[in-house]
This record gives structure tokens, sequence and C-alpha cells, in this order.
């Protein structure tokens, strides 16, 4: 029909006006069709749902303990539990020497040494995880923060503790200095700072000595002052005689 000398389009269920046409866009009665700028359809699925060839389709993936998801382009993604990988849509047992490595990122994945066809995850030295010492499948490793234990130092009076990631030392308190350089810095013994006299010493000569060069180039010029003036004094005596 026309509507003020502009055609407008009625379409069918089942179809949606594009540039004057009705073209074919149905989700099903799960989702909600439309089509966009460019003249593709796009399906809107309800939650749950997920786009599939035009059509929004329930979202399994063939296992109880799976999680169905759908990302922001509608698309469907299976969370598989421990064992299974999302192939097609569909959570697939793995065998051992297929299936990847399910732990975090941060963690190592280690091959467990019986017909379980199973693996451990395990964190590096330092570190556990987030929510177990020993870390589950998917948990990230983080640091462990030893210097919450009070009694990680040996002396608590003449240390501190410094924590830092994998690790943590002990660093000797305000008036204190290791009693080996060179022992392990996560067991450091300390004791009371020695003053040396040494360079205290050295200082003092040097002062000495400065003081008593320039006391010396003092005397030298006051006796060469003294010198040149009984010289000065001769010579004036001596042409008055000639006079």
């Amino acid at each position: 029909m026309y509507n003020d000398r502009k055609l407008t389009c009625h379409c069918d269920p089942g179809y949606q006006e594009f540039n004057g046409q009705c073209r074919p866009c149905d989700c099903g009665r799960n989702g909600r069709c439309e089509i966009n700028k460019r003249g593709e359809m796009a399906c809107h699925c309800k939650n749950g749902d997920f786009s599939r060839q035009g059509k929004c389709l329930p979202c399994d993936c063939g296992h109880k303990d799976a999680k169905c998801e759908t990302n922001k382009e509608g698309r469907k993604v299976c969370r598989c539990p421990y064992g299974y990988e999302d192939i097609l849509g569909k959570c697939i047992k793995m065998n051992k020497v297929d299936r990847k490595c399910l732990c975090h990122p941060t963690a190592n994945c280690v091959e467990t040494n019986d017909d379980s066809n199973e693996f451990n995850c395990t964190c590096n030295e330092g570190y556990k995880g987030k929510n177990h010492d020993i870390p589950q499948v998917g948990e990230e490793c983080i640091d462990i923060d030893e210097c919450q234990d009070s009694q990680t130092c040996p002396d608590r009076d003449t240390t501190e503790c410094v924590n830092f990631k994998g690790s943590y030392m002990c660093r000797c308190k305000t008036g204190y200095q290791p009693t080996d350089k060179n022992a392990d810095p996560r067991k450091t013994a300390c004791e009371k700072y020695k003053i040396s006299w040494a360079p205290t010493g050295i200082v003092i000569g040097i002062i000495v000595a400065f003081i008593a060069i320039s006391v010396g180039v003092l005397f030298y010029l006051k006796q060469r002052s003294t010198l040149l003036s009984s010289t000065s004094g001769i010579e004036m005596q001596h042409a008055d005689y000639k006079r």
C-alpha cells in the first residue's frame, strides 16, 4: 500500500520489510528476528538458547555437568567437565593422549602414573591455588605470603620479613647487620651493627696532616716576610751611607 506516496510493506509472519521488499526473517518461537542495515538476518535468542542456521535452539552440550553458554554473537559455547572437550557443540570424552591440559596457565599440568586417564594441577614453589593449597582444574596459582607467619624469619627482634613473588627474604632491622653476607637470604641472622674505627682514624690523620702542613706554610711565610724586611732595612742604610 501507499502512505503519503511512500510505499509501505505489511509483511506476513516470518518476514520483515527491507528496502520495500518482504524478506524471510524467522528465528522460531524462542527468538526475535531482525534484518540489519546490510540486509542480513540476525537472531536475538532468549536466555538458554543459541542461534544456529537462522534458528534459536535450546543450548545443550550433551553432558549433565556441562555448562552451556552463548557468547556476544549468540553462538553456543560449551564449558565441559574435566576429561571432556567441546567438539562441534557437544562435550566428548577425550583420550589421555588427545586431551589438552585443563590447568590454569599459571599452574603446571602433571600426568598421573596410573590408568585413571587423569591429570593433576600443581603450582610452582612459593605459590598455591587461589582457593585450595593444591589447585583444582582451571584454578589460578597465587603467591604465598610467607611473611604472614611470624615465625618465618629466625629472630623477629633483629630481622623483618619481606615478601615478593614466589619467595621471601629476611632483612636486618635498622641498627643490625648480617652475621654472614653469603647466607641464604631466607635464613639471614643479624647482630648489632659494629662501628669500625679504621675509616675514622684515616680521616682524623688526614685532618691532622692538613693542619700541620698549614702551620708549616704559615711559619715559612712569616719567616720569609721577616727576612725580607731585614734585608730591605740594610739596603736603605747602605744607600744613606753613600750619600
